[in-house]
């Protein structure tokens, strides 16, 4: 019975713990909004790109700052994270109506199988290019998914959150 009462206050602390952080997110969310970039106390926003090169998954190179003068969304997903797949389905329907933005997809492990899935699923639609520990440490990718827009080679926004960004594009569409 102590047992079963344990477990059901670390439960209960548990529970608050997760509310706390999806309340600070979406408070920040709700602040930033109306804006272009959404920072969660990163420096990232505003930094000039390097020159960094990624490999698709059939090794094919492609220039960071080639990939798309007019601005591109990276979305730094894992093959291990267990909210990546909703939110990347969330996002392309989200998305199936701004058709100025441009996006690539960047993936984090070392799962081939789930590569495999992944471009079964999403290859198509979405340029799937493979994560390395270089481009993870320059945007600071810490959490997935992960969404990180770069124009004219400086990153405009840094966010585990893509919804503000999307509503600037629907604006201007």
């Amino acid at each position: 019975m102590v047992g079963l009462i344990l477990t059901l206050g670390l439960l209960i602390v548990a529970y608050f713990f997760v509310l706390g952080d999806l309340l600070y997110l979406r408070k920040r969310y709700n602040q930033q909004k109306n804006t272009n970039t959404f920072n969660l106390e990163t420096d990232v926003v505003g930094r000039r790109v390097s020159n960094l090169s990624l490999s698709s998954l059939d090794g094919k190179r492609y220039d960071l700052q080639k990939l798309a003068p007019e601005g591109i969304l990276l979305i730094f997903i894992s093959t291990e994270c267990p909210h990546c797949t909703p939110a990347l389905e969330r996002f392309l329907l989200d998305v199936k109506d701004i058709p100025l933005l441009q996006y690539a997809l960047i993936i984090e492990g070392d799962d081939q199988n789930r590569h495999l899935q992944i471009k079964e699923l999403y290859g198509k639609d979405v340029m799937i290019l493979r994560a390395t520990n270089e481009i993870i440490q320059e945007f600071q990718v810490n959490a997935f998914p992960y969404f990180v827009f770069i124009k004219g080679n400086v990153v405009r926004y840094h966010s585990l959150i893509y919804e503000p960004l999307l509503e600037s594009f629907k604006q201007v569409s």
